[in-house]
């Protein structure tokens, strides 16, 4: 009977050592997708930047920026979890 209890126990233990590891190794993988989106995000609005310096001095005036509206709707759209 002990011996059934020891075997309990350490299945019990492992199993919770188990589920605890893997909870710590999805958030770490949860947590390297939000590094990636965020540095995505960085480098587009970086191209929406440079994008809109060279409509600023090309286009006419009156005219929209719609490359540059599209460049920052996509970073905004990178970063929000629906």
């Amino acid at each position: 009977m002990l011996v059934l209890r020891l075997m309990i126990r350490n299945i019990i233990n492992y199993s919770i050592f188990q589920f605890i590891s893997n909870i710590f190794f999805f958030l770490e993988a949860a947590m390297r997708a939000v590094e990636a989106f965020m540095i995505l995000s960085i480098i587009f609005c970086c191209f929406a930047l440079v994008a809109f310096i060279a409509q600023l001095f090309t286009l006419g005036k009156g005219c929209r920026f719609y490359i540059t509206g599209a460049l920052m709707l996509f970073c905004s759209d990178k970063t929000q979890n629906k």
